[in-house]
Formats: C-alpha cells, sequence, structure tokens
C-alpha cells in the first residue's frame, strides 16, 4: 500500500482536487487538509495552500538531529568508497554507495548522512537520502529543501529571480 507523505500528499491532492471539480467543496477541503499533513512533500504544501492553512516553518527543515561528525557510520567502507568518488567527480557511482549506506541506517543515521552530503555540497545525494528515509515514513525535512549556494551569495537581483 502507499504509505509515504510523498505518495498521501499526492493522492489528497488529487482528489480534493476531483472534487473540487465536481462542485463538492466541503469534501474538497477534507481532502486538501488531510494532504497538508505533509507539508515535506510538494503536494502537501500545495494541499495547504488550496485549503488556506499556514505552514509551520518549524516542520521544513529544523531536524533536531546529532552532528554528522561524530556519526557512528565514519569509519564504513561504503562512506568511505562514495566520499573517495565523490571527490573523483563520479558523483552517479557515489550516489549508488551513499545509498547503499542509507539503506542499513535508522532515522537519526540517515539524518546525519543528509547533514554529510549538505555539508560535502552535495544537495542531490542529501534529498535521495531524504527520499529513502520517507520510504519507511520517516521525515527529514532539513534534507527535503536544501539550500543552495544563492541562497547566500549577494546577488543583483532577488534569487527567485536569480533561480528562475
Amino acid at each position: 500500500g502507499v504509505s509515504t507523505p510523498i505518495s498521501l500528499s499526492r493522492a489528497a491532492y488529487w482528489m480534493g482536487r476531483a472534487e473540487e471539480a465536481l462542485g463538492h467543496m466541503p469534501t474538497a477541503m477534507a481532502d486538501y487538509r488531510l494532504g497538508a499533513q505533509y507539508p515535506v512533500a510538494f503536494y502537501g504544501l500545495l494541499s495547504a495552500e488550496r485549503a488556506g492553512i499556514e505552514i509551520d516553518p518549524d516542520r521544513l527543515g529544523n531536524d533536531r538531529l546529532p552532528d554528522w561528525h561524530g556519526a557512528k557510520f565514519l569509519p564504513s567502507s561504503l562512506l568511505q568508497t562514495a566520499l573517495l568518488l565523490h571527490r573523483a567527480g563520479d558523483q552517479k557511482l557515489a550516489k549508488r554507495f551513499f545509498l547503499q549506506l542509507a539503506d542499513g541506517l535508522n532515522t537519526t543515521e540517515r539524518g546525519q548522512l543528509a547533514d554529510l552530503a549538505l555539508a560535502i555540497d552535495d544537495p542531490n545525494i542529501a534529498v535521495l537520502v531524504a527520499k529513502k528515509a520517507a520510504e519507511t515514513g520517516d521525515v527529514l525535512a532539513r534534507a527535503y529543501f536544501p539550500l543552495t549556494k544563492l541562497a547566500h551569495a549577494k546577488l543583483a537581483v532577488p534569487a527567485d529571480l536569480a533561480l528562475a
């Protein structure tokens, strides 16, 4: 069955859209409220918008995890190989090792691995680790929405315009 925040929010959002198209607004709003329970997923955010629900910013990236520098998996040969491949520029193969490592970790450790990926400037790996965690119902909000270098850059235009 469907159990990840991404799938649950997507289903609720599209049920809401269908009910809305049929003119069944009370049912549509109930569906949107259901989808909005998963604000770390794109469709959860869309559901919240349709339902007029403001998202609590604390649910969008303030994961309270131990620092990755103290993680038990640091000496792992999988991680060491992933890091070597990353430094060598073989991102495709590095990704495979990071995700293989993530398979054997608990939620806290996956969060630490995602933080490590952000520290080595690889937000793609962080997002993939967060998605791996979501497969078991765990939410790593900070890794879902990593900040790019533009967040700290001095730009002549607003960051959202630069990203467009």
